[in-house]
């Protein structure tokens, strides 16, 4: 199967059990909308994608990820978007960089690990581990500065707690889904809510009760989060309003009928026949959209369409058609223009083991793209189960900025980062 194909499928799957791990019958309108406080919250945004994956924290001089050891260990990456350099993000010239004494390193077994920025701190989450194999990691949420300096856990929770992503801020907090549950074979849900978390003392507030309702977070548009419930074979679209905790019904769909997109200003859909619907909710004019068609594979059709990212009031699909072989197989890349109403394909690609694939954009900056320009094998030592070393074969990246003009031109003006797996 086509790689991108498999992550496409993948992504569908994790979204399912996401949904309906928390089942329950009451829909999002009949949460408890009681005033806990008066917090006003502005602005808020996402932090990682819409469905929950981070590849890494955007800041405005280099580009934070995380990468892991041959011993299951974990560093904090930065790239540097003046010098081109890779480096680990720590400043002592003499360290190791193999325990706790190094601000990059990062322990095994953390159930999954999420950096972000907000204001000018990086921030940490390690979702954590209570698998009996290995040791029991807490989860918690670490903030340091930007160099890695004055690293401090800010949050520590218990084993069957869990920060739930995708993650969002105002500035002020760090917003985000939230769960306790029972630690047995079925994992029983205890409860389920959206907190806020300080992100000067730590401080985690409820905001809204979620027990009683199987819904996600997709999407935040000024002070409004937008809220996915998936029930069998329908789907519902909340806002909720951070600062009044009301919630207020957008759209409900059967499966099949449409595909969801968020963006900064608002939500909107492609239907079954490739047609766009967007709706502005900053009171922006929506220009007319009827002659945009996103061509989908004519057998699959929206089961092959996925929602990659948004940015300048543009949002980035792409396309899977399938062919009679894995060679005939082809992944296409449309932008929508949703400022002015036009569409073009983005034909900037990367050829890798010999299947030809569009770009993936890592991160979005104020007038360049993060992307990834190129892959390459690379070859490791790690230990096996008995401590022995053993080599293995894993992808490297090759990272490169790229002008958002000529992204959306498809002009291969890459300003490329230095790599040993890239001469």
């Amino acid at each position: 199967m086509n790689h991108k194909l498999f992550h496409v499928l993948l992504a569908l799957l994790c979204t399912s059990i996401i949904f309906s791990a928390c089942n329950a019958s009451a829909p999002a309108e009949q949460q408890n909308n009681e005033k806990q406080g008066q917090t006003e919250f502005t602005d808020v945004t996402l932090l990682t994608e819409w469905d929950g994956t981070c590849s890494g924290a955007t800041g405005e001089k280099g580009y934070y990820y995380i990468e892991i050891n041959n011993d299951g260990s974990m560093h904090v990456m930065y790239l540097d978007y003046a010098t081109k350099l890779q480096t680990i993000l720590c400043a002592s010239p003499s360290c190791q960089h193999k325990d706790a004494s190094c601000s990059a390193w990062i322990p095994a077994n953390q159930g999954g690990v999420v950096p972000f920025i907000v204001n000018n701190s990086l921030f940490v989450v390690s979702r954590g581990s209570e698998n009996i194999s290995q040791n029991v990691c807490k989860p918690q949420l670490v903030r340091m500065d930007l160099d890695g300096r004055n690293k401090i856990t800010l949050l520590q929770l218990n084993a069957n707690e869990e920060l739930l992503p995708p993650f969002a801020t105002d500035g002020a907090h760090i917003v985000c889904g939230y769960c306790s549950y029972e630690s047995t074979e079925d994992a029983t849900i205890l409860k389920r809510t959206i907190v806020a978390i300080d992100v000067n003392s730590g401080q985690m507030t409820e905001l809204v009760d979620l027990s009683d309702s199987p819904a996600n977070i997709v999407g935040a548009v000024k002070d409004n989060l937008l809220l996915l419930e998936v029930s069998e074979d329908t789907f519902s679209l909340f806002s909720l309003n951070l600062s009044t905790k009301e919630t207020t019904k957008l759209d409900s769909w059967k499966y099949g009928e449409k595909v969801l997109f968020t963006t900064k200003e608002g939500y909107g859909f492609i239907t079954a026949d490739g047609h766009v619907q967007f709706s502005n909710m900053i009171g922006g004019e929506v220009p007319n959209l009827d002659n945009i068609i996103i061509p989908l594979d004519k057998n699959y059709g929206l089961d092959l369409l996925n929602f990659r990212v948004s940015y300048d009031n543009k949002a980035i699909f792409e396309v899977c058609y399938l062919g009679d072989t894995p060679a005939d197989t082809q992944n296409k890349k449309f932008g929508i223009d949703l400022e002015h109403g036009t569409m073009c394909e983005l034909h900037l690609c990367t050829t890798f083991d010999g299947v030809t694939e569009p770009i993936d954009i890592v991160a979005i900056l104020d007038k360049e793209l993060l992307v990834v320009e190129n892959l390459a094998y690379q070859s490791v030592t790690m230990l096996d189960e008995n401590n022995l070393p053993i080599e293995v074969t894993s992808i490297a990246n090759q990272y490169a900025l790229i002008k958002k003009e000529d992204y959306w031109n498809s002009v291969p003006n890459y300003n490329s980062f230095q790599s040993i797996w890239f001469q």
